[in-house]
C-alpha cells in the first residue's frame, strides 16, 4: 500500500456509490447494487454517514475502506454512535486501517 498516495477519509457522495459497492459486497456478497442504493437512500434521511478511504493504483483510485454510522441520543449515556458498516478490502487488512477508521468515527462523536 502506497501511504503517500492514500487519500484522506471522505464522505461518500451519492454519485460515488457505484465505486464503493465492490468493497461493500465483500461484507455482504448477496446484496445487489440496487438494494445497496435503496438502503443508502433510506438511511441518509436518518443522518447516516458513509465514509471512504482510497488508495492510488495504476488505473486510478480505488475505495479500500468504508465506515458507516449514525448518531443517536441514548437515554443512559446521551449522544451515542452506532457503527453498522466497517469493511476493509481483503488485500489491505491487518495494517491498522480498520482502527484508523474507528478512530476517525469516534473523533466525529465529540
Amino acid at each position: 500500500m502506497n501511504e503517500n498516495c492514500m487519500a484522506k477519509i471522505e464522505e461518500v457522495k451519492e454519485n460515488e456509490l457505484s465505486a464503493a459497492f465492490p468493497l461493500f459486497s465483500q461484507l455482504n456478497p448477496t446484496m445487489k447494487k440496487e438494494t445497496f442504493r435503496n438502503n443508502y437512500e433510506r438511511t441518509k434521511r436518518l443522518e447516516y454517514k458513509l465514509f471512504k478511504a482510497t488508495v492510488c493504483e495504476s488505473n486510478g483510485e480505488r475505495v479500500v475502506r468504508l465506515i458507516g454510522y449514525l448518531f443517536n441520543e441514548d437515554l443512559c449515556i446521551g449522544r451515542a454512535m452506532y457503527v453498522d458498516v466497517l469493511v476493509v478490502d481483503k488485500n489491505y487488512r491487518k495494517k491498522g486501517v480498520g482502527k484508523r477508521l474507528m478512530d476517525f468515527a469516534v473523533s466525529r462523536l465529540h
